[in-house]
């Protein structure tokens, strides 16, 4: 479909599937873009990416963009779409008029860490509320998109990063914390149970060609999904040989 923003990569995604089009974050500058899937055409806003002070305070952590641009995108059920920027804020996109809003709560950092702010996930709830990783502390938040207002629900682990998140169809939220030079684990979250750490994944091995019965972690688990009813939670490991380490759903 050709590139969306001239001499630059894409660092996160998501799609409006209503008005068929793409939304994005372009790597390294971190323009914002929007792409129609029908004409082929791009807009490109430069209004989230980070100015000259905010890239000197970034640099005195040494941080790349990788390290400060939004991991992740989302759209909410009004067609507004939410991520973060530089630094340390959450930002809002109405396609409607074309314009930008900055919310007026940060993500929930750590005193003296607020540099490292930077959304690593999202997922939606079936009331329409966001659920949000911030990588930089591994906390998870919810965003009311009614109020505009941001909660910190807490850490799952005693690690940073939150790679992914989704929903199961006990209606629990499950999620992915830890990274390097940690090993990735596994929770789930609700308001009435809080979190429950099921530590680093292992799984029996199943595949065909590979000697069935025999253990399996996910040390560096990059990703993860529900199937379309909730039933399946899908992780996908991003290390050279890797897995999809898949587990049932129970039931509410």
């Amino acid at each position: 479909l050709g590139t969306p923003v001239p001499g630059e990569g894409i660092f996160s995604l998501t799609s409006n599937t209503r008005d068929n089009l793409l939304f994005g974050i372009s790597f390294p500058s971190g323009f914002f873009f929007s792409y129609d899937l029908e004409s082929g055409k791009s807009h490109i806003y430069k209004d989230i990416s980070p100015k000259e002070n905010e890239l000197e305070q970034l640099r005195q952590f040494a941080l790349d963009p990788g390290s400060y641009l939004s991991r992740s995108l989302i759209i909410d059920n009004n067609g507004l779409v939410y991520g973060s920027m530089p630094v340390n804020k959450l930002f809002c996109f109405n396609q409607a008029n074309e314009s930008f809003k900055i919310l007026d709560y940060a993500l929930p950092d750590v005193w003296g860490r607020s540099a490292l702010g930077q959304v690593d996930s999202w997922a939606k709830s079936e009331d329409g509320r966001l659920y949000g990783g911030n990588a930089g502390d591994g906390q998870l938040f919810v965003l009311d998109t009614e109020m505009m207002k941001v909660k910190n629900v807490g850490k799952p682990a005693m690690m940073p990063r939150l790679r992914g998140l989704t929903f199961g169809r006990d209606g629990k939220l499950y999620g992915i914390t830890g990274a390097l030079p940690g090993y990735s684990h596994l929770f789930s979250y609700n308001e009435e149970d809080g979190f429950h750490d099921f530590g680093n994944p292992e799984f029996p091995m199943k595949i065909l060609g590979i000697e069935s019965g025999i253990l399996w972690r996910g040390f560096q688990i990059g990703t993860i999904v529900s199937s379309e009813d909730g039933k399946y939670i899908v992780m996908g490991e991003d290390e050279a040989l890797s897995q999809l380490l898949i587990f049932t759903v129970e039931a509410k």
